[in-house]
């Protein structure tokens, strides 16, 4: 059975440093310049390891927050997912979509973590959805999967045109009692969580309840 399609989160430097230049190339970047280039690791596990080779001072928990990340990015997207980057220096949001796969490019004087992403609309108003929504788009991550309360049916609808159907009945049910948390939970995951999440291409830092 073929994947559905996911939404992911990226942001673009914690100040919007990024943005502009995503944005006029097509791309997403993401910061961890500390760590190397993640082409032809295969597994979640690579990762880890080279999160733990360069940042041995990290405890396991926050070694997993940063290595789920960087997994979901260079190996958790895929070609067709909608990427949202909440935009710093406007009030809008952009969305893309993931038009290849991981690459370790440079740009400028270094070399960054980068996917090519067709940005299809960057000047979405933040008002076109409903509040819930703008919860998971401020979650703290730099990388997460947002699929809490019908996410990708909803964005889906508002690049078609049309307003924030809300969530459905059913999703409200089985999220009632955590609709006003965002996405940044994600940064709880322990590293065997992120292995099991991993073995059914739910990504590690993906938000469902």
């Amino acid at each position: 059975m073929k994947d559905q399609h996911k939404l992911f989160l990226v942001r673009a430097g914690a100040n919007g440093e990024d943005e502009d230049y995503v944005l006029e190339n097509n791309l997403a970047i993401i910061g961890f310049r500390e760590f190397d280039s993640l082409e032809g690791m295969q597994d979640y596990d690579s990762v880890v390891a080279e999160v733990r080779r360069k940042a041995p001072e990290l405890k396991p928990r926050a070694a997993g927050n940063v290595a789920g990340q960087l997994w979901t990015f260079a190996m958790g997207m895929k070609e067709g997912d909608t990427v949202v980057l909440p935009r710093k220096l406007t009030s809008q949001v952009a969305f893309g979509k993931v038009t290849g796969p991981y690459e370790f490019r440079k740009i400028g004087d270094e070399f960054r973590h980068v996917r090519p992403v067709k940005w299809l609309r960057p000047d979405v108003p933040r008002t076109a959805f409903q509040q819930d929504l703008l919860f998971s788009f401020g979650a703290f991550l730099t990388v997460c999967n947002i699929s809490r309360n019908d996410a990708e049916r909803r964005v889906a609808a508002v690049l078609n045109g049309k307003p924030d159907p809300g969530p459905t009945m059913a999703a409200d049910a089985g999220t009632k009692h955590s609709t006003v948390l965002n996405d940044s939970q994600s940064s709880t995951a322990t590293p065997r969580q992120y292995r099991a999440a991993i073995a059914t291409r739910r990504t590690p830092l993906d938000r469902r309840p």
